[in-house]
């Protein structure tokens, strides 16, 4: 218990200066308010390309990334992640970069890109992303040394 409360201490030192003179309930109310996105790990094949945009949009996607496979080692590659039962990780740092990619060649619109950039995001409290859970009124009390 100590430890946690040394913990949330710690973290809105940096996270939040000037938590010490604010009211508990204020502190809370911004430590467990969903406010961040994050992306997690999430693979996507060219099942969930025909799932999201519908099985003609989602083969006009697909013709579009074999059309590039072609001319691009790189578009090839993950071709072959979207065709495979791995996929494509669209929750990585990397990801957004390879969406804008698409974007760039044409193969999807920043609309569909948007889209499937969604389906990793996650949006979570400052306090759970710093791996603390939910924060309580009494933790932010004792945190104080009140």
């Amino acid at each position: 218990m100590a430890d946690r409360i040394a913990q949330i201490a710690a973290w809105l030192d940096s996270a939040r200066p000037g938590w010490r003179t604010e009211p508990p309930a204020d502190v809370v109310s911004w430590a467990n308010g969903k406010t961040l996105t994050v992306y997690e790990d999430r693979y996507i094949t060219e099942r969930r390309i025909y799932t999201e945009f519908g099985p003609t949009r989602g083969e006009e996607i697909l013709q579009g990334f074999e059309a590039a496979a072609a001319a691009d080692p790189v578009a090839a590659r993950v071709l072959a992640w979207l065709k495979s039962d791995a996929g494509v990780n669209i929750g990585d740092a990397q990801a957004e970069i390879l969406l804008n990619g698409w974007v760039a060649a044409g193969l999807l619109t920043q609309a569909e890109a948007d889209q499937l950039r969604a389906l990793a995001a996650r949006t979570v409290s400052p306090a759970e992303a710093a791996g603390l859970g939910t924060v309580q009124n009494w933790e932010i009390v004792k945190a104080r040394g009140e």
